[in-house]
């Protein structure tokens, strides 16, 4: 532990089993009293466990956790953001991970919240990620790391409170541009066809509607010359597609309001009654005021009537074809209905099905995990019994070398017997050598004492 204050590294004395060494993990403080730590290399593997260190009661302890888990993996970023703790990236030397796990320090469960692309800068080594906070988002900013090259990118994750899953993005972000729109008649009926896949349900009928309205605006240019008659044509073809691009941003405005309170086919049958209606009674207006200005302005205003009567006369022709149309689509719609209710038919089917799949999902997962942890309880025993078997080869390497001693001992000892049973041997027949000189000195003494038993006789002088 290193003493900020007197710039110095002291011993740290814990309780509990610690982590095994390990490099290039990731750790992070919690609360200020809670420190976290997340996988790395060892020496032959690449871990996935997860210890805590409390500095209240300094004690070390593996952090069992709930459900799915990270995969080992090593060189991973980590931001603590209140109770959740984000790892992005990391891997093995063989493969890199990209997805974003998230470990709740409160329930101990681990969640996966996103799964990058494969071009994602959190599948490069050695990027950086910070944590910022904006009301109620937290976004997680990511930069750098290097695969071949060095990165220069920036990605961000944004996360809400409420724990939705999004996805990494990169940055900046830009907004496609926005366009006004000039309602004249040519580009009217353009926007109309281009506006058809919006309003699937008449694009036929405006299709054809549009195209009416550019033709009659040739014809109507083409026939009459005069001043007067391109500047009331001009004025006509302005109210009208006006009038038609009124028709429909309403008819847009109706559908989004009956698709939310209708049933699927009421507001269609409603929509297209009401758009040839509304076309028939504008037009109808457009004629009379057309007609009632020609009797005003003599032989000019009549022969704008004549043109005004075979506009409406191709007016009529054009909407009694999008009624037949209309009959066309409505027939079509039921026969979209019909294959609308067997898709969802089809749709329960798959749906109870993947309930049925998910069940079983569920279960092997359970299967899984109890296999997971009976390997975990047979790792920890091999890991044991390797640790005996080191203990026990330590003993028998000791035991060999007091035999070997032993050995030594015992031949020096049968050298010294030799030596000795050499010296007993020549004390042996010493003693006998004198043993036979006793025995003849004996022999003599007896010789020389019966010699001397012999009384004498006194000499007399």
């Amino acid at each position: 532990m290193f003493d900020l204050k007197s710039s110095t590294w002291l011993p740290l004395n814990y309780k509990g089993s610690g982590p095994s060494p390990r490099s290039n993990h990731v750790a992070a403080l919690y609360d200020d009293r809670v420190l976290l730590i997340f996988g790395g290399h060892s020496k032959s593997k690449t871990l996935n466990d997860l210890f805590s260190l409390d500095f209240e009661t300094m004690v070390w302890s593996r952090v069992k956790t709930n459900g799915p888990h990270p995969s080992p993996r090593a060189d991973c970023s980590g931001a603590l953001c209140g109770t959740k703790w984000y790892i992005t990236g990391g891997g093995s030397k063989k493969k890199r991970q990209a997805e974003t796990w998230v470990f709740d320090v409160l329930e101990s469960k681990w969640t996966v919240r996103a799964v990058p692309p494969s071009s994602s800068i959190t599948t490069k080594k050695g990027f950086s990620m910070v944590p910022l906070y904006h009301r109620d988002k937290i976004v997680l900013v990511a930069f750098g790391g290097n695969k071949k090259d060095p990165s220069d990118k920036v990605e961000v994750l944004v996360v809400l409170q409420n724990d939705h899953s999004y996805s990494w993005r990169s940055a900046p972000d830009v907004d496609p541009l926005l366009y006004e729109y000039s309602p004249s008649t040519k580009e009217l009926a353009g926007h109309l066809n281009k506006c058809a896949p919006l309003y699937s349900n008449s694009s036929v009928a405006r299709h054809s509607l549009a195209s009416t309205v550019e033709r009659a605006s040739r014809e109507e240019h083409g026939a009459l010359g005069t001043s007067l008659h391109r500047k009331y044509g001009q004025v006509e073809d302005c109210s009208l597609a006006q009038k038609l691009e009124k028709l429909i941003d309403d008819d847009k405005y109706d559908d989004v309001d009956d698709c939310s309170s209708c049933p699927a086919s009421t507001p269609k049958d409603q929509r297209s009654k009401r758009t040839g209606a509304d076309t028939r009674t504008d037009m109808a207006r457009t004629v009379a005021l057309k007609e009632e200005n020609a009797d005003n302005q003599g032989p000019s205003g009549r022969r704008i009537a004549r043109s005004s009567s075979d506009i409406s006369h191709l007016y009529n022709t054009k909407i009694t074809d999008l009624i037949r149309r209309n009959a066309a689509l409505e027939d079509q719609l039921a026969a979209a209905l019909e294959s609308k209710e067997q898709a969802e038919k089809n749709l329960s089917l798959v749906m109870s099905s993947r309930e049925q799949l998910e069940k079983r999902l569920a279960s092997r997962g359970k299967e899984a995990e109890l296999l997971k942890e009976k390997i975990a309880g047979l790792e920890l025993a091999q890991e044991e019994s390797n640790s005996l078997s080191n203990a026990v080869h330590a003993d028998n390497v000791r035991l060999e070398r007091e035999v070997a001693f032993l050995k030594a001992v015992a031949d020096e000892t049968r050298k010294e017997m030799h030596s000795t049973r050499r010296v007993l041997a020549g004390e042996q027949s010493r003693t006998f050598q004198l043993q036979v000189e006793v025995f003849h000195l004996k022999q003599r003494l007896q010789t020389a004492e019966g010699r001397s038993g012999t009384p004498r006789k006194p000499h007399n002088p």
